[in-house]
């Protein structure tokens, strides 16, 4: 018997609770008794409440035409583009600045706000064993160091090695070429203008080098988009670890405000717009692949990628903390990249007569 009823035969809540020893079924009459308490409690949380002063007078609360243009620089703030396109009359309102100021571009702003001009002519092609040697002994004696690998392919399960960069401090990044080659042109020659400098160490050598350092525990691995170098990489049989990933570092702080990908947040975090693959690689029909790009433009553009990913990630990194978000980041997102790159390698098991079946269920 819903309590509705009870109470229509009572009278009233209070009645009923007063002489809820009278109801002869057991489990009502306990229930009744038991939960006086919180009965009451609930008859209170949904009564409207009819004597609360209002913050101005009743006549200044009627509809009112809005303020378009703070409406819409609000609306713009808050990443509503469509609504705020709508209100300042299909134009495309900007916000005003918060209180960080801009950056101007090619300008990165450190930690203690000091602007430093990124140089890539300052990058380092690396080509003999000696000079490797000593930028791996500088990455062990950093603890962190930020990398990238450069491939000729977009997939990572496929895709052939063309060189690996690192960066050990913000403005201190090589290239490590093991792959380029150059592009035989239509008439069966070389299609590079002028002899080019393709003096590389070998790729052997260079895994092997590189194999100990990557997979030290003692030493942080920094990527953006870390799941496609883990993946090129294991294929080569280094298991990166550990390591950190700044697009995912960006995804748990600021999920839907924005895109993730390096050059967005090198430009929104760093004032720096890092150079593009068709700047260097070119577009369309014309566009070749990396493993035919020079040393010179190739060492620019790939240590720039871990250059850039070191100082985003000195920047981001401590906010995770600060804001409350870095156990969501730990437990969530950072152990993700080796096991998608391991599903992307070697494939999941299926079973195609089940897939069958629910195949034949959804038609």
């Amino acid at each position: 018997l819903p309590i509705s009823l009870l109470i229509n035969e009572y009278g009233d809540l209070d009645t009923l609770l007063a002489r809820a020893g009278e109801i002869k079924q057991n489990k009502r009459r306990e229930t009744l008794i038991e939960f006086a308490d919180q009965i009451r409690l609930s008859r209170e949380l949904v009564k409207l409440t009819c004597d609360v002063p209002l913050p101005a007078p009743i006549d200044e609360l009627e509809i009112q035409e809005f303020d378009a243009p703070k409406l819409a620089e609000f609306l713009a703030k808050m990443e509503f583009g469509t609504l705020a396109r709508r209100v300042a009359g299909g134009e495309r309102p900007e916000a005003k600045p918060t209180s960080m100021p801009p950056r101007p571009i090619n300008a990165i702003v450190t930690g203690d706000d000091e602007v430093q001009t990124v140089d890539t002519g300052a990058y380092v092609c690396v080509k003999d064993e000696a000079t490797l040697d000593a930028w791996i002994a500088r990455a062990y004696a950093a603890g962190v160091v930020a990398f990238d690998t450069e491939t000729d392919a977009l997939s990572s399960s496929s895709a052939n090695l063309c060189g690996i960069s690192l960066a050990v401090a913000p403005g201190e990044a090589v290239y490590i070429p093991v792959g380029h080659e150059e592009e035989a042109s239509h008439d069966g020659g070389l299609a590079f203008e002028v002899a080019a400098d393709l003096g590389q160490l070998t790729h052997d050598l260079v895994i092997a080098k590189l194999k100990p350092l990557l997979e030290d525990p003692t030493v942080l691995k920094v990527a953006q988009n870390a799941k496609y170098d883990i993946a090129v990489l294991s294929r080569h049989g280094i298991d990166v670890a550990p390591i950190d990933d700044t697009m995912l570092i960006s995804y748990v702080l600021e999920t839907g405000l924005h895109g993730h990908g390096m050059d967005e947040l090198s430009k929104l975090w760093l004032g720096h717009e890092p150079i593009s693959f068709k700047t260097v690689a070119g577009t369309g029909k014309a566009q070749k692949s990396f493993k035919h790009i020079p040393l010179e433009p190739a060492t620019c553009y790939a240590a720039e990628d871990a250059d850039v990913t070191l100082r985003l990630w000195k920047k981001l990194k401590p906010r995770l903390a600060r804001e409350g978000m870095l156990t969501v980041y730990e437990t969530l997102e950072r152990g993700l990249p080796p096991v998608l790159a391991a599903m992307e390698n070697h494939g999941v098991r299926i079973d195609p007569e089940a897939l069958r079946l629910l195949s034949n269920d959804f038609g």
